[in-house]
């Protein structure tokens, strides 16, 4: 390796051609040296033809040095400042020595240079008859002023004051300086730039996340003064061992990854700069296997299936990793609304949902469709085909016994308006149920009578709800089945 250094020198910045320093005053001599340790102060009152020593062997870091000038008037003054054991030498321009007068002059900084946020800053300036001083500065050319913290009264023979630079970079930057009645700023406007801090931030994945083997997620970092590109890496082991997974430009600031197959609850990544400057995942995450989730809808799903009114029918499905339950519902319109539920709540790993077909239409659909769903909607199976509904039509016969133990005796009234009874025997006892059918055959009604013991028996018929017209009716028990018809008038 090797190192790009500042040429070593001494620059002097007070006294300056052609200043005027008060004598018997406290003058600050101000300067910058650059790789020189030490170094030695001279002062000549004519142009450098002979030199009296000010300071001797002093650190050439502390940038300054107050002096007390001469008591002599002079108009050829100068100072020199010499590297200790060394070749190094810094003089100023000539100045002047002259009686005292009531005055304040800013000297450092008076206009030009640059600095850093953090820098210090020496402030100069030089007075006469004046006891104390105060100090601003200004960031805006001095349309406004701000004080200079720990400067508010300072003795004006100070001279100096080591004031740190403002971390709001500007080029508008000045000093002032206030006592008795007067002040002085800088004759012309400083800068203070932002300090170059190379800085790298992981911002995702940043810990707690889980991902999935195979996904596609986003490496983000944020990364300020970084030239050129990164590395980004991972580890599976906390951080034990790292892997490349490829160079990325610095301030693209993310990188599209492929997470792998490398199951982790300790994964981290890094983002690493020019200069090893990096940043890593501030907690751990996990690299998961991914999770098949399927549904697929077994049965019903072709065009030859038909189901009956009052059939006894079985949907059936597959599932896996997509929740407890499933909702399985009907459509009777090809799909375009499922409004019959099947079932609301059916359990996705028993992948079957008995059910008993009810009276959906009165005249046979082609257009029926089932849907197996999750209960977040997220994972549906639908029947690739619509298949068929038919509604139970009564073959009918009237009066009689069709077959052994039971016997219809009729409907009265009959004709009737409102209500009429439904009357027969039965020489078994047994479940009943009386069921009601439409002029075109579809059933409209079923009434479940209980059990029943032998002998002769009635049941009510409601037909408010019904409209005028020839209807059937059919009394069921477990062994036999009568039927008869009856008329409801309005």
């Amino acid at each position: 390796t090797f190192e790009i250094m500042e040429a070593r020198s001494i620059v002097i910045f007070t006294p300056s051609l052609g200043d005027q320093v008060m004598r018997s005053t406290i003058y600050p001599i101000t300067w910058q040296a650059i790789r020189v340790n030490r170094v030695n102060i001279d002062y000549s009152s004519n142009g450098g033809a002979s030199w009296t020593r000010v300071a001797t062997d002093i650190s050439a870091a502390l940038g300054t040095y107050n002096w007390t000038a001469p008591s002599q008037n002079t108009a050829m003054g100068v100072i020199r400042i010499s590297e200790v054991g060394g070749p190094i030498v810094g003089e100023s321009g000539q100045f002047s020595v002259v009686t005292p007068v009531t005055s304040l002059r800013v000297l450092r900084p008076n206009g030009g240079e640059t600095y850093t946020a953090g820098d210090e800053i020496v402030i100069g300036w030089t007075s006469a008859n004046i006891p104390t001083v105060s100090l601003e500065y200004s960031s805006d050319g001095g349309a406004s002023w701000l004080p200079i913290a720990g400067a508010g009264a300072l003795a004006a023979t100070q001279s100096t004051f080591r004031w740190t630079a403002p971390n709001a970079p500007g080029n508008g930057y000045r000093v002032k300086v206030n006592g008795s009645g007067l002040n002085d700023m800088s004759d012309n406007n400083f800068t203070v730039t932002r300090r170059i801090v190379p800085t790298l931030t992981v911002l995702s994945p940043n810990g707690g996340e889980r991902l999935v083997v195979d996904s596609v997620v986003t490496i983000a970092w944020l990364a300020q003064d970084i030239a050129g590109d990164v590395t980004v890496s991972y580890s599976v082991d906390n951080g034990g061992t790292w892997m490349d997974i490829t160079t990325a430009t610095a301030a693209s600031g993310q990188l599209a990854w492929t997470v792998p197959a490398a199951l982790s609850e300790q994964a981290l990544v890094r983002v690493t700069g020019v200069g090893g400057v990096s940043d890593a995942s501030d907690a751990v995450f996990a690299i998961e296997a991914r999770v098949v989730r399927t549904l697929t809808l077994s049965s019903p799903n072709a065009s030859t299936v038909v189901w009956k009114e009052g059939d006894d029918v079985t949907v059936t499905w597959s599932a896996q990793n997509i929740g407890n339950d499933v909702t399985v519902q009907l459509s009777t319109d090809n799909g375009a609304t499922w409004t019959t539920t099947i079932a609301a709540s059916a359990s996705a790993a028993a992948g079957t949902q008995a059910w008993r077909v009810p009276h959906l239409s009165d005249v046979e659909l082609t257009t029926l469709r089932v849907k197996v769903a999750s209960l977040d909607g997220v994972y549906t199976a639908t029947s690739n085909e619509s298949f068929t509904y038919r509604p139970q039509v009564a073959s009918v016969t009237t009066g009689g016994s069709v077959d052994a133990g039971l016997r219809l005796s009729g409907v009265y009234p009959n004709p009737f308006a409102t209500t009429a009874e439904v009357r027969w025997t039965q020489s078994q006892g047994g479940s009943m149920e009386l069921r009601v059918y439409s002029p075109s055959g579809a059933l409209v009604r079923t009434t479940d009578l209980g059990r029943l013991e032998p002998g002769a028996h009635a049941a009510r018929i409601d037909a408010a709800l019904l409209p005028a017209g020839v209807y059937h009716y059919e009394l069921r028990s477990t062994s036999a089945v009568v039927r008869g018809m009856m008329t409801i008038v309005r």
